[in-house]
């Protein structure tokens, strides 16, 4: 059973579904699992349309082997119930790039300084002298793609790049997955950016550059929860300021945290007082709470208290 982190992104499908693709060549059907839906953009990978968010074909499929990618956790990943309750407990691969990562795995592939999990899993396919078709190098071009920012952002590295060219070589399909992944805005989207550029605003407490979304700014904007995205990254790519900080209120009473860094901070540490993590200059964390917003200025109320 090959698992994609809750909230999937480029990065946890492609790799999911590149190692999915190998290992159908080698005559085995995995299943494919994300406790979320797989998003409008990523829909275009090859195998995209067989992954499951169903719990019970997953209890039902019993896998001896589970390999996990992209996620630092068993609950990131959206499975640590899961694991639980199958009737063995499987061998647990864990692939990665973050430096949180809890090693959870019977076995584990964690390559910190990698820019993606696609570039680790990238490096077991040349390890293993499978070759590249150009439905995988798709697969870990989007991934690749996610990570560095479109090869704008500090994860872009010369072994990024590299990867890069050799995918395109391989025969990765680089139209359609920028079309996907980056000329992808409907009006909708952009409206609500553009609320969040209003709000922006600068956080003396965190030293920061920082602002928040509602979820009535959504219905306000007639978008969806998969508009907000990449909206972190594009401040980090474009503001004059070491850090950023984007809060988000998601269904359940909870704020959703995307923190990035240009200069010498390490985001990780502060994800981490949160009970977040990621890497030292991209990271996040969840916490109960809403926002309280105002035409002047926004809050966090968590338990009644205003933050």
């Amino acid at each position: 059973m090959l698992v994609s982190h809750r909230k999937p992104d480029g990065d946890t499908l492609g790799s999911a579904l590149a190692f999915g693709h190998m290992i159908e060549r080698f005559g085995r059907e995995p299943l494919r699992y994300c406790s979320d839906p797989v998003p409008e953009p990523y829909r275009f990978l090859h195998g995209a349309d067989r992954v499951t968010s169903s719990i019970t074909a997953a209890r039902q499929f019993a896998p001896d082997t589970i390999a996990v990618f992209d996620a630092g956790d068993l609950r990131y990943a959206g499975i640590d119930e899961l694991v639980g309750m199958l009737p063995k407990r499987p061998i647990i691969i864990d692939i990665d790039h973050h430096i949180t990562n809890e090693r959870f795995g019977d076995i584990n592939f964690i390559v910190p300084e990698a820019s993606s999990t696609a570039e680790v899993v990238y490096s077991i396919f040349r390890g293993s002298n499978f070759a590249i078709d150009r439905p995988v190098a798709t697969c870990l071009l989007a991934g690749l793609l996610t990570d560095t920012g479109n090869f704008s952002n500090p994860a872009t590295t010369a072994a990024a790049l590299r990867l890069g060219a050799e995918l395109l070589s391989a025969g990765a399909d680089f139209r359609r997955a920028f079309g996907n992944l980056v000329q992808n805005k409907t009006i909708p989207a952009l409206r609500l950016w553009g609320t969040a550029l209003s709000r922006l605003r600068w956080d003396d407490d965190f030293q920061a550059a920082a602002t928040a979304i509602c979820q009535n700014d959504l219905d306000a904007c007639g978008s969806s929860e998969e508009s907000a995205e990449g909206i972190s990254n594009f401040l980090h790519a474009v503001l004059q300021t070491d850090t950023v900080v984007v809060l988000r209120e998601v269904p359940g009473g909870k704020l959703k945290a995307s923190l990035r860094s240009n200069g010498d901070r390490d985001v990780s540490e502060l994800a981490k007082r949160y009970g977040g993590g990621g890497h030292r200059k991209a990271a996040g964390f969840t916490m109960d709470g809403t926002l309280n917003v105002s035409d002047t200025e926004w809050k966090i109320i968590q338990k009644s208290v205003i933050l």
